[in-house]
């Protein structure tokens, strides 16, 4: 039997669940991603159509946001201590990442960067001092075995989404302004018009970056966990699909209406897509022929 798990981790999981799938509506929809620029002092552009692409750029986070909060709460799902510890780490990591690069490149304003750091002290500060049991044995054993060619697929396909994901995140992060370009080409010349709307574009693409490199790192650890954790391939596994499928929800969506369906179809986010269907191929290939779950809710 398990032992107990900590009461502090789970409040901390209904906490990260609340704020990503309210974050995730915000980001979402035009009218709120408004409010979301003046919550952390993002400047609005003059230019209508700059404000459109302004409301697509932070549609973009909104996948991240939805895919964090799915493991949020099939963490709260799960009695397996270190199936929560692995999608904990991933969602934990935003509010330093945060410092690290969006917020730096926005010159540390008070009110930001507080909110990210406090969140950090407690996140990393619940995580640390209120460990949970894991137990061992039964998965180390089956893991020395060689791999089944269902389970090579199965690595390649986390392989595969968590480098596509990682390459997104360094786009992103190290260079917003190409990644503009790429996701948002019907808008390259009208931003390169208007060079004062540039930090605000440049900003809300390095956010989005910071939670694609958080989703990237759950997939690794999924990655190196698959055989291990199956309890932890099947969380993954349903937070690949929403974060796939919720590109098609909110920014392919966004640009569409903005700018065009051409623009839309040219954005090299339609890549999210064909994975989605891998995705839903991958679930239906291996989840259907596993036994069902023994994981309960914590209450």
């Amino acid at each position: 039997m398990p032992g107990r798990l900590s009461t502090v981790r789970t409040v901390l999981f209904y906490g990260l669940a609340t704020v990503w799938f309210t974050e995730m509506t915000f980001l979402g929809f035009r009218t709120l991603s408004t409010i979301w620029s003046y919550l952390w002092q993002v400047p609005l552009p003059k230019d209508p159509q700059l404000v459109t692409a302004l409301a697509a750029t932070w549609s973009v986070g909104s996948p991240e946001k939805g895919a964090l909060g799915v493991m949020a709460v099939l963490a709260l799902k799960s009695r397996d201590a270190s199936v929560r510890t692995a999608l904990f780490i991933g969602m934990a990591l935003v509010p330093a990442l945060n410092i690290a690069f969006p917020f730096r490149q926005q010159g540390f304003l008070l009110g930001p960067v507080t909110v990210a750091t406090v969140l950090s002290v407690i996140l990393w500060g619940g995580f640390f001092s209120f460990p949970e049991p894991v137990a061992r044995g039964e998965r180390e054993d089956s893991a020395r075995s060689p791999p089944s060619r269902s389970e090579v697929l199965q690595y390649a396909w986390f392989t595969l989404y968590a480098a596509v994901v990682t390459a997104f995140a360094m786009l992103f992060l190290f260079w917003p302004r190409a990644a503009l370009d790429l996701w948002l080409p019907c808008a390259s010349d009208l931003v390169t018009a208007n060079d004062e709307a540039l930090p605000s574009l440049i900003h809300t693409d390095m956010a989005s970056g910071t939670h694609l490199l958080a989703v990237a790192i759950a997939f690794w650890i999924g990655t190196f966990n698959l055989r291990r954790n199956p309890v932890l391939r099947r969380a993954l596994t349903m937070a690949g699909i929403a974060h796939a499928g919720l590109f098609l929800v909110f920014p392919l969506r966004q640009i569409a209406f903005g700018f065009g369906a051409d623009c839309a179809a040219s954005s090299i986010l339609i890549v999210f897509v064909p994975l989605l269907v891998g995705w839903l191929v991958f679930a239906a290939l291996t989840l259907r022929a596993e036994p069902p779950s023994t994981t309960q809710p914590v209450h």
